[in-house]
C-alpha cells in the first residue's frame, strides 16, 4: 500500500497556492509585459507605418508618371491618325 501511495504522489500534480507577495510580483511582471507590448505597437504605428506610407506615395508618383506618358502617347497617335487620315 505504501508503494502505491508513493507512485500516486509522484504522478499527481501538486497545486501550490501563491502567497499575496508572489501574486503581486506576478501582476507587476504582467503589467511590464503589457507596457512592452504597447511600446511595440506604438513603434509600429509611428515608424513602420510611416515608411510604408512613404513607399506607397512613391509608387503612386511613378504610376501617375507612367499614366501621363502613356496618355500623351495616345494623344499623339490619335492626332497623327487624324492629320494623315485613317488609310
Amino acid at each position: 500500500m505504501l508503494i502505491q501511495t508513493v507512485i500516486v504522489m509522484r504522478h499527481a500534480r501538486i497545486v501550490t497556492l501563491k502567497t499575496n507577495n508572489e501574486l503581486t510580483v506576478e501582476i507587476e511582471r504582467i503589467k511590464g509585459d503589457i507596457k512592452l507590448i504597447h511600446k511595440s505597437i506604438e513603434t509600429i504605428e509611428k515608424n513602420h507605418l510611416r515608411h510604408i506610407e512613404d513607399d506607397i506615395n512613391s509608387i503612386k508618383k511613378i504610376l501617375w508618371t507612367v499614366a501621363v506618358v502613356a496618355g500623351t502617347q495616345m494623344i499623339i497617335v490619335i492626332r497623327e491618325l487624324l492629320i494623315r487620315g485613317i488609310a
